[in-house]
């Protein structure tokens, strides 16, 4: 397809149309969009920024031919180089620049993603780390907006990369938890209300333990703290000497003077994983209950990558946006391999409900509870994370 000239010339006229009528995307064939990247990497300006995620799939695996690993590892190349490019801005405060540059990255991420099963986990830590990114410029651009808010939600993506990917280095864990002190310190601004904050206060005892942690965590690993590091905490000692507060525009300093790096990814990563084999989606033909029997539904999934079972689940969302939890049990799970198990559960859905549920494989993590500052993440010592597409069915219930 990709050398067909009128092929080409249709596909590049629809996908322009689609800038202005998204829908198009989704009348196009799936195999547009495993030539997307190819068209922008030929045609340049051509070819316009669009979500490519909005073209069906049902013909990505079926239709057109396969795209060679050489020319995804290529694209992925590049993506990385515009994460550096993403990142100079940020340091240089050319924040537009910086944003718009990151949303292309973000794109071109969820294509390696969906497209590549060999970098398809080492996409997903740069698109996680893409979206702290993404947090970081709203916060330069608008210190004041949302504080606390963007400060729970770098702290909780920062967490969620180290939960649920295997296989990081020292150095992207000290990374992550250089983030989480970024954190704390916006915290720290949103507490203090304007006002100055005591050096004997828990948040800056807190702030020092995890500053201490960090930098235990460099020296076991026997890595150099980094140079963003390094600089944040003697800045901060500079400003703690002699004083018995700090005010939060020392503090909000702190965060907005943050170097941001690179982050070093020259291993293969893993993720934690499920795949629901059955029951299947069903919204074509409803799943039928007759009182006064109970609606179950018999689970069956593979799960890849988990070092600890006791935190799994499976999650029912209704359509009314409530959730049902129903903890697994290691007899549930047949394994497979090495962190790698087959599971067979059944599910019992509220009685009389009728309507679409999704069901998903989740996983309860840790969120550190021993340490985050309570006024960060209150009343949290974790989040369940889903392992994978979700499976939406139809309940129809009969009195």
């Amino acid at each position: 397809h990709s050398e067909d000239k009128n092929y080409v010339g249709c596909a590049i006229a629809l996908l322009n149309a689609s800038s202005i009528n998204p829908m198009i995307l989704s009348k196009l064939p799936g195999y547009v969009s495993k030539h997307y990247f190819f068209f922008r990497e030929k045609f340049g300006e051509l070819i316009p920024n669009v979500n490519i995620s909005g073209i069906r799939d049902d013909s990505v695996s079926s239709q057109g031919e396969d795209i060679s690993n050489e020319k995804i590892e290529s694209f992925y190349t590049e993506i990385k180089q515009m994460l550096e490019q993403v990142i100079m801005l940020y340091n240089e405060d050319k924040l537009t620049k910086a944003s718009t540059s990151a949303m292309n990255c973000t794109r071109d991420l969820q294509f390696v993603i969906k497209m590549s099963p060999i970098l398809k986990w080492n996409a997903k830590f740069l698109l996680f780390f893409t979206k702290l990114i993404r947090i970081l410029i709203k916060i330069k651009s608008d210190p004041l907006q949302n504080t606390l808010f963007n400060a729970q939600q770098v702290m909780k993506l920062s967490y969620r990369m180290e939960n649920t990917l295997k296989g990081l280095s020292t150095r992207n864990l000290s990374e992550l938890s250089e983030y989480r002190i970024l954190a704390h310190l916006l915290s720290l601004v949103a507490s203090s209300s304007g006002q100055h904050v005591s050096i004997e206060s828990n948040h800056i005892k807190e702030l020092k333990k995890r500053m201490e942690r960090a930098q235990n965590l460099c020296k076991n690993g026997e890595i150099e703290l980094s140079p963003s590091f390094t600089s944040l905490k003697s800045r901060l000692e500079e400003l703690i000497q002699g004083k018995d507060s700090l005010n939060s525009a020392e503090i909000l300093n702190l965060v907005l003077g943050f170097q941001l790096s690179t982050p070093n990814l020259d291993n293969r990563i893993k993720g934690s994983e499920a795949k629901i084999i059955s029951p299947v989606s069903n919204l074509d033909k409803p799943f039928d209950v007759h009182f006064p029997l109970f609606p179950e539904v018999e689970i069956e999934a593979e799960i890849k990558n988990v070092d600890d079972r006791s935190g799994l689940a499976v999650q029912i969302s209704f359509e009314d946006g409530k959730y049902q939890f129903d903890s697994l049990h290691t007899d549930q799970m047949t394994p497979k391999g090495p962190r790698s198990f087959l599971l067979k559960a059944n599910v019992q859905i509220p009685r009389e409900y009728s309507g679409r549920i999704v069901i998903h494989i989740v996983q309860f993590q840790s969120l550190d509870s021993h340490h985050h500052d309570s006024s960060l993440l209150p009343n949290q010592s974790g989040e369940f994370y889903k392992l994978g597409k979700g499976i939406t069915m139809q309940i129809q219930y009969h009195k």
